[in-house]
């Protein structure tokens, strides 16, 4: 019978780190773009020149090149490259591996796992190896646990890394991969931060791998949400007898609500985490002293704006900080709603209310993208979705707004523009009018021609009757008083100490490889050889999923990890070929036919079927290939290896 002294050993156990991360690689697509290039292609706004665009990407966003696949790569075949590194650089014998999980947006199909697809890649490549003496062993279907494919738009691997640290690793090795092709519409402004990247972690039980890598705590935090910020709908379907519908592969993305809503919810799930010890948290220099970050980063300057955010959190807590910040500020005053006094409770309404519209937002895009593709069926059928469903949108918007009146403390103000929109979307309802009128209910769009300074007065004017309008002036003032911040000594003492401009150095070479990027960003870190003496917080966020906070921290015995993941990391900067703005249209279009001749990839793939390019993989396993010898390889066939 367990005594009270076993019950104490198993809270003390609960809260010891589980598993640890003991090897990592990365794989980007084969070409790269530079940010001056790409900018080139994007659509620009009548007062847009040429060269705001390349300072948007390169000084607004951080970005100087964007990783793309090469034609006939995608992210099995990625995911693939990256396990097999894993071999080459850190001895892995695939005999060893017993379970293996994906994360990826990008997946084959609505239904099906990737996860087969990527081991019967790997397979192929193994045999490649072992046929010219290198064993790197074969993943065997009957040892795997559960493979597990996890879908969320740029938070599925950290989903399944929070899982293993919670519940252990039972027996064997378990490979983390993350792989996405981060595509937008061609010309599209989404389009410059779009990267392509895969990467693979290993993970082992930390009774046997020690001090040898990142040890992550059990501990995860989480703050979920449903708003819809970055969607891939399945379209209505256009042939009922067929099931043929359209799929969304390119995300319908709100910018500016998107981060507010990551901003916020990790502010959430990091209250969550230090629920019981706010002391902790909310001292700034402590904070900074004891973490790096380690964040979800669509481009490399988002994690600039995620701190300003939190030391205006922190401020709001800390009148000593507050003091501080505002006399670096020369008293600058932060913006707030009517009625508000709360950072937290302005965050809430905003997200509430703005959430609402987008919703309503991202079905007029839909809309947009069918009759721009032409499909007479398709317009049709589409139309007739959203005009027939106007009366049960309009009361699902009169309700949720209702529901924010009620639950939260606002001014009469507030609760005015409210009932507004709750009359205008009820005058449509009863007349049976359109669905545009539903958007227009809630919001002016500006025009189009009109510059930034001036979209600001626009929503300043409209704001005073329309609820959409006043949150985007506030939001035009809120952001530059973050950027205020940003310029303060304070920010950049966190700056520093949080490690954001290591953590974030691949993401401006790559762009935004969606769940790849916090993987990428730690091995970012290790490159640029960030302290092991500080713990890391691993910030995870999902659109419509919301985000996650874990705690880790580096073992004792972290030089070979350390060592081959720089290692890694300058191979793959070295391999990659540039490309202009023309190639990137011809990869676009011809990214389902195969390549044939000496310059196919290293591993292609489609229509199910695999393509091993047998001289590429050897080249590479010559170049990382650092413990060839640990994995079988006899030192008289280096020579056959490398004559190849």
């Amino acid at each position: 019978m367990a005594t009270g002294n076993d019950f104490e050993e198993l809270e003390r156990n609960s809260n010891k780190p589980k598993i640890v991360l003991t090897a990592a690689t990365l794989t980007w697509g084969s070409k790269y773009i530079s940010s001056k290039e790409k900018a080139m292609s994007i659509r620009r706004s009548p007062k847009e020149t040429l060269e705001d665009v390349i300072g948007l990407a390169e000084e607004g966003l951080g970005i100087k090149n964007t990783s793309i696949a090469d034609q006939g790569e995608d992210p099995v075949g990625l995911a693939a490259t990256s396990v097999i590194k894993l071999c080459l650089q850190y001895g892995l014998n695939l005999n060893d591996v017993n379970n293996m999980l994906l994360g990826t947006e990008s997946p084959e199909g609505i239904s099906e796992s990737d996860v087969p697809a990527v081991a019967n890649a790997v397979r192929k490549m193994a045999k490649v190896l072992l046929k010219n003496g290198i064993d790197v062993g074969t993943l065997k279907d009957d040892k795997m646990i559960a493979p597990l494919h996890v879908q969320g738009a740029c938070v599925s691997e950290v989903l399944g890394t929070n899982l293993l640290a919670n519940s252990g690793i039972s027996i064997g090795k378990t490979i983390v991969l993350a792989a996405d092709n981060a595509k937008y519409g061609y010309g599209s402004g989404p389009d410059l931060t779009g990267g392509c990247a895969a990467t693979a972690i290993l993970f082992e039980d930390s009774r046997s791998a020690g001090e040898r890598g990142l040890k992550i705590y059990p501990n995860v935090a989480t703050a979920s949400t449903d708003k819809q910020d970055f969607i891939k709908k399945i379209m209505p379907v256009l042939n009922e007898e067929k099931g043929i519908a359209y799929v969304n592969r390119y995300a319908i993305v709100e910018g500016t609500y998107s981060e507010y809503l990551y901003f916020f919810k990790t502010y959430e799930a990091l209250r969550a985490m230090f629920a019981g010890k706010e002391e902790e948290l909310f001292d700034y220099r402590k904070f900074i002293d004891t973490y790096m970050i380690d964040a979800h980063t669509p481009y490399k300057k988002i994690g600039k704006k995620a701190l300003s955010q939190l030391i205006r959190h922190f401020a709001r807590h800390d009148q000593a900080l507050a003091a501080e910040l505002n006399s670096q500020l020369n008293g600058a005053t932060e913006p707030l709603m009517h009625g508000f006094t709360s950072l937290k409770r302005e965050m809430e309404f905003m997200l509430k209310v703005e959430g609402t519209f987008i919703a309503l937002s991202n079905l007029q895009e839909m809309r947009e993208r069918v009759t721009g593709y032409g499909d007479v069926n398709g317009i049709l059928r589409i139309n007739r979705v959203l005009e027939s469903n106007v009366a049960f949108f309009g009361r699902a918007i009169v309700e949720e707004l209702e529901e924010v009146k009620q639950e939260m403390r606002l001014d009469q103000s507030t609760i005015e523009l409210l009932g507004k929109a709750q009359a205008r979307i009820k005058g449509v309802v009863q007349r049976q009018g359109k669905f545009d009128e539903l958007m227009d209910a809630m919001c002016v769009a500006a025009p189009k021609e009109l510059g930034k300074k001036e979209k600001i007065e626009f929503d300043e004017k409209m704001g005073k009757e329309y609820v959409i309008n006043y949150i985007r002036h506030f939001q035009a003032l809120d952001n530059a008083y973050s950027r205020r911040i940003r310029d303060t000594a304070l920010f950049k003492e966190g700056e520093e100490k949080l490690y954001l401009d290591s953590f974030t150095w691949l993401a401006s070479e790559s762009g935004n490889p969606y769940t790849a990027s916090l993987d990428m960003g730690l091995q970012s870190g290790i490159a640029k050889d960030v302290p092991r003496n500080k713990k890391v917080l691993r910030l995870g966020f999902g659109s419509n999923t919301g985000a996650s906070v874990a705690v880790a921290e580096f073992g004792s015995d972290c030089d070979y990890l350390f060592k081959r993941v720089k290692e890694g990391v300058d191979f793959e900067i070295g391999r990659r070929e540039p490309i202009g703005k023309i190639d990137l249209l011809k990869l676009r279009n011809n990214s389902s036919i195969a390549v044939e001749g000496p310059n196919k990839p290293m591993i292609q793939r489609h229509g199910g079927f695999v393509e091993i390019n047998e001289c590429k993989l050897l080249e590479m396993a010559q170049k990382i290939g650092v413990d060839l010898k640990r994995v079988g390889v006899q030192q008289d066939r280096k020579q056959t290896v490398a004559a190849k």
